[in-house]
């Protein structure tokens, strides 16, 4: 791999959006919410949660990488996300973020990356927080602006649009969860676009996570990145634990 491969695809999993090992868990019923108007149901979510657990697996097709690994990933709810990820069964990477930052933990080359959540949004004009990280995660509409508007309605779903800074998103929301299953991120000033889709909703009596998710990001004509995400067992049960121990060997960046 090239320099800095796996933080890359690390950061790009983070904004869009990603050992056993754990105290024995307890099992948790799906505790649903009400709904009530479509911006706050949108952003508390169809369910209530603490805990979060889910592995699968990553398909990624790039300039810089093409190829398939494996994942775990652990949240407690605005406190923490937790994940490792396996290429042909090696740990290659471990992050942890929280509400002020996201560490990575690069095993191939053997050091330690730390991005503030304010210089992820100076860079990229995303608001990118743990709060969009783990809404993206669950299969959530990961940016809920205050100026959400609703274009369309059906029995299937709604269509919506919403601006902040620099950003622009378009989603359709599948009912009766408002879980999106098309979704567009246009940056205004660069031009640059990223396109979502989630599909294998699970039945609305069991735990409304979308089973695969895609996303075709495109900087430039030149330049494009694809993602294909398989979310397998996921599960609310808890408490977890989060081990991220940094060697002393690794160089900080």
């Amino acid at each position: 791999m090239r320099n800095n491969q796996v933080t890359s695809l690390f950061f790009l999993l983070a904004l869009i959006g990603l050992i056993q090992g754990c105290h024995p868990r307890t099992s948790s019923a799906l505790d649903r919410l009400e709904r009530t108007d479509v911006r706050t149901s949108l952003l508390q979510g169809p369910y209530a949660w603490e805990w979060f657990s889910c592995s699968g697996q990553i398909d990624m097709t790039s300039s810089v990488f093409t190829g398939t690994g494996q994942y775990t990933l652990r949240m407690q709810k605005d406190s923490l996300l937790w994940a490792v990820v396996r290429f042909m069964g090696i740990e290659v990477a471990r992050i942890q973020a929280d509400p002020d930052s996201m560490v990575v933990l690069n095993r191939f080359e053997r050091k330690v990356d730390v991005y503030t959540w304010e210089e992820v949004r100076k860079k990229t004009g995303y608001p990118a927080s743990l709060g969009t990280m783990q809404r993206t995660v669950l299969g959530w509409l990961p940016l809920v602006t205050s100026s959400l508007e609703i274009l369309k309605t059906s029995a299937e779903g709604m269509e919506v649009m919403g601006k902040e800074g620099v950003i622009q998103v378009n989603a359709f929301l599948t009912e009766p969860d408002l879980i999106p299953s098309a979704c567009v991120y246009r940056d205004l000033s660069s031009g640059m676009s990223a396109e979502g889709n989630q599909t294998g909703v699970l039945d609305p009596k069991s735990l409304p996570v979308p089973g695969e998710r895609s996303w075709d990001m495109k900087v430039d004509e030149k330049s494009r990145l694809f993602l294909r995400i398989h979310v397998e067992d996921p599960n609310l049960s808890g408490p977890l634990e989060f081990p991220f121990d940094i060697p002393e060997r690794y160089a900080r960046q």
